[in-house]
């Protein structure tokens, strides 16, 4: 009886890791096969997320005259009891607001480099100031 409960005991923590290990992997190839899309035309902007070409979440849309603001955030946070390469954080974004609505393009969809240039593109195209935080 004293063995079962050690061997039970011995698998929990063994279980818990493979869950885990298991929502890590099914992450990444959620990502890796997902397809997030922006879409902003002269009547609507929405935003819709496909997985193997299946419509799993679609934002409600809002007119694009209703698109107000454009923000471009690079933040750099800095853990000073840290080293340099393992303390400093990275968080790139471009959020696009329409009315009250949040459209996010983050740095895990695309590089700093196409953020930078899509927030110009933008700018460009809806005529609206870049707020830079």
């Amino acid at each position: 009886m004293s063995s079962k409960i050690v061997l039970v005991l011995f698998s929990i923590p063994w279980g818990i890791f493979a869950i885990a290990m298991f929502f890590i992997f099914a992450n990444y190839i959620g990502k890796i096969l997902a397809n997030t899309r922006l879409e902003i035309n002269q009547k609507k902007i929405s935003l819709s997320q496909k997985i193997l070409g299946v419509r799993i979440y679609e934002e409600n849309s809002n007119l694009r005259q209703d698109i107000n603001k454009l923000e471009r955030i690079k933040r750099h946070i800095k853990l000073s009891s840290l080293p340099d390469y393992l303390g400093s954080i990275y968080e790139s974004e471009i959020i696009i607001w329409a009315g009250e609505s949040k459209y996010r393009i983050s740095i895990f969809l695309v590089s700093e480099d196409e953020l930078d240039w899509l927030v110009t593109e933008l700018n460009d195209w809806l005529g609206l100031p870049i707020d830079k935080a």
